[in-house]
């Protein structure tokens, strides 16, 4: 039995056709983009009843510290609160999320603070920075600080620090530190005008959408757009250049097909993305929630340029186990494929809820309650798989092999993840599931050495 696989690489597509089949994709990003400006933020801030400045000061870590009315219980929470108030144009609120002292101007400090994050501020993502109270113990700072990012202009760079606070009323909460706020007024000095700000049209300018500057959501879906594009085009003529060379220098075909230029695309873009959007001076309060729409859409995008790898390995892997006649890896590489495909589709399941702000230890462990639910419920599904594991390890049979079960006779045709497949001599299929057909006697008459003739005399 001789078995043809084809092996010829697909012709090289045309740059104009496969860019006009972007239109899905760039709709998906807009849409990405829209949601990340419409939603609001997961903030916890509240209306501000009062001010509260000047009545804190740094203390240890209480014993039965009250909950906190602004949601400033954890570094995430109290910098995801403070970039709501900021959206919210309210300075006062965000005033709370500041340590000021008596003599500082609320609303100067808040105003001044933003300006220099818009130009060149730069908050970690949402999952490094700490979601405890206690906030992050292994860093090197001292246990009442927490770094949140950093400020970069010109040659200037100021630390986005956190400090821990008690105030008088026994409330324990956190709020960018003091020696942030007293560094940025220097900071700010030199600062130039953003490019947003420089290239607006007047007739955009003061005009709100969603709550945003509408300069700014023009601006930010003109860099979505752009940086999409030129990195698509940039990434095909690389993936075609190296379908060119590789050959020459290593004699066969580029292993990777041309459907991983599409994902790998929106990797890249969503990588550049943010310092794009800080170097053109997009307000912090649009950037971080579209920052956090782009983790999602880069880890969606990763978990695709994955799993085309993942084919293509596998693929490639089969096709030279046919080609040497190594049939018995057969079944071994399709199973591999589909339990690493699985773990990667769990683990990319896991990051993404992390992004939208699902705490990840209680998901986990939800995880695994329910499965260990659906294992008390699904044992013989389980037992099956388990017998496929047995089956392709100890290899009684491999595809193709003629064997003897039960009352069945055959040659196998498959050893799926739950049962295999055997054609029998009527040209029938009979379907064993595998924890059966692993416990059963099988003789297998394709692995004999030799053939036991009986002749016939007739005289």
């Amino acid at each position: 039995m001789s078995i043809k696989h084809n092996l010829t690489p697909s012709p090289l597509p045309n740059l104009f056709s496969a860019i006009t089949k972007m239109p899905i994709i760039v709709a998906m990003l807009l849409l990405t983009m829209l949601l990340s400006i419409a939603l609001p933020n997961n903030a916890y801030a509240v209306e501000a009843g009062a001010l509260g400045v000047g009545n804190d000061s740094s203390g240890e870590t209480v014993s039965t510290p009250l909950p906190d009315s602004f949601g400033r219980d954890t570094p995430r929470h109290t910098v995801q609160g403070f970039i709501s108030a900021l959206g919210e144009n309210d300075y006062l609120l965000a005033s709370n999320y500041l340590n000021l002292s008596k003599s500082d101007n609320p609303t100067t400090v808040v105003r001044q603070f933003k300006q220099a994050l818009d130009a060149g501020g730069r908050f970690q993502p949402d999952l490094q920075i700490s979601n405890s109270p206690e906030g992050n113990l292994t860093d090197q700072l001292p246990p009442s600080q927490e770094n949140v990012g950093v400020i970069n202009i010109g040659e200037r760079s100021v630390p986005l620090l956190l400090e821990r606070v008690v105030s008088k009323q026994n409330e324990q909460y956190w709020q960018f530190s003091s020696d942030t706020l007293t560094s940025v007024p220097e900071v700010i000095e030199n600062t130039e005008p953003t490019l947003v700000s420089r290239y607006t049209v007047d007739s955009l300018d003061g005009k709100k959408l969603f709550g945003y500057q509408l300069a700014d959501l023009v601006a930010a879906l003109t860099m979505i757009v752009t940086s999409f594009v030129l990195t698509y085009v940039a990434v095909w003529l690389l993936y075609h250049l190296l379908r060119i060379v590789y050959p020459y220098l290593r004699g066969t075909p580029l292993p990777l097909p041309n459907k991983v230029i599409l994902p790998l695309s929106v990797v890249i873009m969503a990588l550049i993305l943010s310092e794009v959007m800080v170097y053109a001076g997009v307000s912090v309060t649009l950037r971080e929630p579209v920052n956090r729409f782009t983790d999602i859409a880069s880890w969606l995008a990763l978990t695709w340029l994955l799993l085309r790898v993942i084919d293509a390995i596998f693929t490639r892997a089969v096709n030279l186990s046919y080609k040497k006649n190594y049939t018995e890896r057969v079944s071994i590489l399709g199973l591999l494929r589909k339990v690493v495909k699985a773990l990667l589709l769990i683990f990319a399941v896991i990051v993404i809820f992390g992004n939208l702000g699902f705490d990840l230890t209680t998901g986990i462990a939800a995880l695994g309650v329910g499965g260990l639910a659906l294992a008390l419920g699904a044992q013989k599904t389980i037992e099956n798989l388990v017998g496929s594991v047995v089956v392709v390890a100890d290899s009684p049979v491999r595809i193709g092999d003629y064997c003897k079960f039960g009352t069945y006779e055959g040659t196998v045709i498959d050893i799926g993840i739950r049962s295999s497949r055997v054609r029998t001599l009527s040209r029938t299929i009979v379907t064993v599931p595998n924890g059966d057909f692993s416990s059963m006697q099988i003789e297998n008459f394709t692995s004999r050495d030799m053939f036991r003739f009986f002749p016939l005399l007739i005289y």
